[in-house]
């Protein structure tokens, strides 16, 4: 059981990072362009 945790936390921080990740992206090219 614990490991299906361990996935679940992987993946929601990987969606919290992504998700802080992909608006600065969009203004760095906003910014670039």
């Amino acid at each position: 059981m614990g490991h299906i945790w361990l996935i679940y936390g992987l993946y929601m921080g990987y969606l919290r990072e992504y998700s802080m990740v992909a608006p600065l992206q969009g203004l760095y090219k906003y910014l670039t362009v």
